[in-house]
């Protein structure tokens, strides 16, 4: 294995990254687990870190929590999944462009229990 990145949203529910985080690197090493908080170095460029740990990693695990469809920029109202430069959008559709398997993990055991999103609720590329 070549590794595992964690593709999550921080505004919901960032408990559940946190605890597949904390599983995966148990069971396969630390070194082997992406989760943007944790694992770029302090001062690391944020876009090239992410771009490169897509880079070498064979599975992205997408932590889809109650509101991970529905949140929204407060200014536009747009949704922020429909935003090419939402960063949970662009990691999934690297993934998809690098035939990185993407795994959903829907985090149903919360107060607001999520939904899996419905394919035409989600951009194309990322369906």
């Amino acid at each position: 294995m070549s590794g595992a990145f964690i593709n999550y949203r921080v505004a919901d529910q960032p408990i559940g990254a946190a605890a597949i985080d904390h599983e995966l690197a148990r069971r396969f090493g630390a070194d082997l687990v992406f989760r943007d908080c944790v694992s770029m170095r302090p001062g690391g460029h944020y876009p090239t870190s992410l771009r490169e740990a897509l880079e070498r990693v064979d599975v992205l695990v997408a932590v889809i929590g109650p509101q991970w469809l529905t949140l929204r920029d407060e200014q536009t109202g747009e949704r922020l999944i429909d935003r090419e430069s939402d960063w949970v959008h662009r990691e999934i559709a690297r993934a998809f462009e690098r035939g990185i398997a993407v795994v959903p993990v829907l985090l149903k055991d919360t107060p607001a229990n999520a939904l899996p999103p419905r394919p035409d609720e989600l951009p194309e590329d990322i369906r």
